[in-house]
């Protein structure tokens, strides 16, 4: 045994306020410095937050800018186009109204308008593109700048690539309207083929009956005003290094940081160091009719590493264009490394400080330790030598010599518990002999023993119970194979049982065994044996006996009445299904002798509602369980009557049943039985029009106390203009009165392909 050197009580209490002081100023330290470094990673995380949503909120206004401001442009292409040509047919009608008035008095027709259609025919606008036409109101065409081939030739047959007849279209617009506007395809100078899409403006010439019109390719003016929006998005300015660039959606360049990059090379394959597909990603976003934000990174302007970026990209897909918008995240990085330095600045102060008050607390601490040290030894010295005197003898503590408050009451807690020891001896005596009387007073037999099953105590009652004698206790014990009499010859009783050895092997209370014994008078009786560990020395089983014999003979006489009534019930069961088998019979038999389609369908659905009922007693009547009905094993009984039923040719129609162990009482499973029917009924009639193949599901769910029924097939549905609740169909009228007023549930039915219908019930009786 090794015996610890006794410290010094001052030292303990200088050591331990000393050890407490460090601890505290560490704890607390600690604590602030968490709390700051925190504090400073949330505001650090906040900062980096505000900042990027800044930046998502800058870069997705000024994308929606030049959106909107392309939009505008592209809007203005048809108007534009109709002042363009509008205004150029009104000078080439004045040239030719000017003309015919100077010279119709003085000049044969023929040569005059020989003039008037060559002062027309070398004018040139729209960078050369375009010309004007003139054509007899009678088809012949008198000028065709652009190819003179086709003059005097009658073009009323004339169609474009759509099988429009242009001339003929635009001589009666001429001749309803005296001028107006005509969108058609046709051949395009220097370029090849005919197909490309243009508007013309034509106008009544009355003096000779012509028609003198020119027209615009629209592909030229959307062109023009794609050319114009670029102008203006290469302009755009934002932020510190803010700018708009744009792609086509095959990666074609449009622009970017104030340069038109149209005709360059293609990005799509751009790939930032992470091998991001930066076009591919602005693709990807641009697809979102409201546009999208996608992360890459890249070299700033004045950078030579790359930096994580945030861009936003919207499409104007009459273009087939993507603007989009970048900012880099990582310039918050500054501000907040400035406020780092101050937080380690202000950690610097604060420790400094902690030392300083620390140092002062110490000195403090050690003052004041050294005066409660000397008084508190003088006390001790004083207590010491009296319970050396007071140790031998039981005898109270004389308080007069004792100074301080907590000596006098540790005396007084001294004094106590002598007193309260000469009391307890003599409750001990007197307890002890009240355990004796109550012992062997109880009405329940008794039996004690040591940890190696030998019996040290009994009493009266189970002397009683067991008809041994105080004798025979003393030669019996327990063991691994029970209880055992030894007598002289080496014979052993057998056993009666195990209680008390699990009991004391499993340290646990072992109960409720029961077993029946022969007792003095040769009658049976029954006992029930609990058996219990005891947690105190050299004790090892306590041992209960409990005379139960009415019991079991109660017991007996009400598992033979139930017997009968199990009987009587399942009679019941059976003449009711018999009852309900022989009206769906009649019924049967009763629609065979008529010929009216809608009376014997309602019969036949009136004699499936009776075998659903019928159904249920049918279960019961072979079922040990009168009270519940297995209500997978029902549905699937149901659903095979109705596929006979309605005569469904096996690889038509399939019916999947799914459903969870679920037993119900009668009051709910017949209602249910009814919905099920109505609802398989009218998908096996009705989903499945002309000989249809299709399948009917139903799912049977227990959640908690609820159970949910959905039961849907992939039929043709219901017309959305059907009001099932207000139906006057007898049966959607049946499942919804059986529902909400029978199972006390609710049904609804689902939108979709097909017919669906959810209805939830509680499963316990209300």
């Amino acid at each position: 045994m090794i015996i610890k050197t006794p410290v010094s009580l001052s030292r303990t209490v200088l050591y331990s306020m000393l050890i407490v002081i460090s601890i505290s100023f560490g704890v607390g330290g600690y604590l602030w410095f968490e709390q700051e470094v925190s504090q400073f990673g949330i505001d650090s995380q906040i900062l980096r937050e505000d900042y990027v949503e800044q930046q998502k909120k800058q870069i997705k206004e000024e994308v929606e800018k030049g959106v909107d401001y392309a939009k505008y442009m592209m809007a203005q292409t048809e108007k534009r186009l109709h002042d363009n040509i509008k205004n150029r047919v009104y000078e080439a009608h004045g040239i030719a109204t000017n003309l015919y008035h100077r010279y119709k008095d003085t000049l044969p027709p023929g040569q005059l308008q020989n003039i008037i259609k060559e002062a027309l025919r070398p004018i040139r606008f729209s960078e050369g593109k375009g010309y004007y036409f003139a054509t007899r109101l009678d088809g012949l065409e008198i000028l065709f700048a652009d190819r003179p081939e086709m003059e005097g030739i009658n073009m009323l047959n004339t169609q474009d690539t759509q099988g429009k007849y242009v001339i003929r279209d635009m001589i009666d617009i001429v001749n309803k309207k005296g001028e107006g506007f005509y969108s058609y395809t046709w051949t395009k100078p220097n370029a090849s083929g005919s197909n490309f899409r243009k508007t013309t403006f034509v106008k009544h010439f009355e003096p000779y009956g012509w028609l003198i019109g020119t027209g615009e390719y629209i592909d030229d003016v959307r062109e023009v005003i794609q050319n114009e929006a670029l102008q203006r998005l290469i302009e755009v300015r934002f932020g510190k290094d803010g700018y708009l660039f744009g792609s086509t959606f095959e990666g074609d360049p449009l622009f970017t940081n104030g340069r038109i990059t149209v005709g360059t090379r293609s990005v799509w394959d751009l790939t930032d160091p992470e091998g991001i597909k930066i076009i591919q990603e602005q693709k990807k976003a641009a697809k979102i009719p409201e546009g999208s934000y996608y992360h890459y990174s890249w070299i700033k302007l004045q950078g030579t590493m790359p930096s994580p970026k945030i861009s936003f990209t919207k499409a104007i897909p009459e273009w087939g264009w993507m603007i989009g918008a970048g900012a880099y995240v990582d310039d918050i990085e500054t501000a907040i490394d400035q406020r780092r330095l101050l937080l380690t600045a202000s950690i610097k102060a604060y420790l400094l400080k902690t030392l300083l008050v620390l140092a002062c607390l110490i000195l403090v601490v050690l003052f004041l330790v050294h005066i409660i040290t000397s008084k508190t030894r003088q006390g001790f010295d004083r207590f010491t030598a009296f319970f050396e005197k007071a140790s031998n003898e039981l005898v109270e503590i004389r308080l007069d010599d004792l100074h301080f408050s907590e000596f006098s009451k540790l005396a007084d807690i001294a004094n106590q518990m002598v007193r309260n020891l000469l009391a307890a001896t003599q409750t001990l005596r007197m307890n002890e002999e009240k355990y004796r009387m109550l012992f062997h007073s109880v009405p329940l037999g008794i039996i004690v023993t040591d940890k190696t099953g030998e019996i040290i105590e009994t009493n009266s009652t189970s002397e009683r119970l067991l008809g041994w004698s105080k004798s025979d206790h003393k030669t019996r014990r327990i063991d691994a194979d029970g209880w055992k009499t030894i007598r002289s010859d080496g014979t052993m009783m057998p056993p009666s049982e195990y209680a008390s050895v699990r009991a004391l092997k499993e340290n646990r209370i072992v109960g409720d065994i029961e077993m029946g014994i022969l007792s003095l008078m040769n009658q049976k009786t029954w006992i029930s044996v609990t058996a219990a560990p005891i947690p105190l020395d050299n004790y090892g089983v306590l041992v209960v006996y409990t005379d139960i014999t009415d019991r079991k003979l109660a017991e007996e006489k009400i598992k033979a009445s139930l017997k009968e009534k199990e009987v009587l019930l399942q009679e019941i069961h059976h003449r009711v299904k018999n009852n309900m088998q022989v009206i769906a019979s009649l019924l049967k038999l009763q629609s065979n002798s008529i010929n009216d389609i809608q009376i014997k369908d309602a019969l036949k659905e009136s004699q499936n509602r009776v075998y659903a009922m019928s159904a249920i007693y049918e279960i019961l009547h072979h079922s040990d369980d009168l009270s519940q009905i297995d209500l997978k094993f029902y549905l699937s009984k149901m659903g095979r009557m109705l596929l006979q039923t309605y005569s469904i040719i096996p690889g038509k129609i399939s019916l999947n049943i799914e459903s969870d162990n679920i037993r119900l009482n009668i009051d709910k499973a017949s209602p249910l039985g009814l919905v099920f029917n109505e609802l398989i009924s009218n998908s096996l009639k009705y989903a499945f029009p002309e000989n249809g193949t299709g399948t009917v599901n139903v799912s049977v769910k227990l959640q908690g106390e609820e159970c949910e029924l959905i039961v849907w097939d992939d039929g043709v549905g219901m017309k959305k203009e059907f009001d099932w609740r207000t139906s006057t169909t007898l049966g959607l009228q049946l499942v919804r009165t059986l529902v909400e007023n029978q199972l006390d549930g609710s049904i609804e039915l689902v939108s979709g392909d097909g017919a669906k219908f959810l209805i939830r019930f509680n499963t316990k009786e209300s």
